[in-house]
């Protein structure tokens, strides 16, 4: 699985929050300042991460978000400078806090994966004494269940959780306590 940027991130949860398919900043934001309000900040930091600075603020002029982008850009003058803030302590800036929640979006999104990982892992541990115990082979339980072998035997084997999903993980190992 391909990691997501932020930059790649906050497109993507732009385009969803506007229920939109265009990745074009102008046209969503023109859509967060016309109904989808929720996805002002997401747009927002895509034009400082860009470097559209300026034409953010042009563009939010006589809108309710004027302060809050004044305040940002006014903030950061730089892509460094925008990610060391937005992962800095919110006790500090109340202004950022609407702008902090999105990065602490993208920051969960990237520990998902890390963490279903190890929950895979902690499956497999479980798993395989009750494999010895019942004489259930590898072979067994990637046929039974439809899955496929290298990815199984690497997982089972090796323990190499990026082969199989954290729900494959535990299927398999409700099949083994079933058996």
């Amino acid at each position: 699985m391909r990691t997501m940027t932020l930059e790649s991130f906050l497109l993507t949860y732009a385009m969803e929050l506007t229920e939109s398919s265009t990745k074009s900043l102008n046209r969503l934001l023109s859509m967060s300042l016309n109904g989808h309000a929720r996805a002002f900040e997401p747009v927002a930091l895509l034009f400082v991460l860009r470097g559209r600075g300026d034409e953010l603020r042009k563009q939010v002029r006589d809108t309710v978000h004027e302060d809050s982008t004044r305040f940002l850009l006014g903030t950061v003058s730089d892509k460094d400078s925008l990610l060391g803030l937005l992962a800095g302590d919110s006790r500090n800036n109340d202004g950022l806090l609407r702008y902090r929640k999105v990065y602490q979006a993208y920051a969960n999104y990237e520990n998902r994966l890390s963490i279903d990982r190890k929950a895979s892992l902690l499956l497999r541990d479980k798993m395989q004494p009750i494999m010895m115990r019942k004489g259930i082979s590898n072979y067994r339980v990637y046929t039974d269940l439809s899955l496929n072998p290298g990815n199984v035997n690497a997982f089972l084997k090796n323990g190499d959780a990026s082969k199989v999903s954290r729900k494959t993980a535990r299927k398999m190992f409700e099949y083994v306590q079933s058996k």
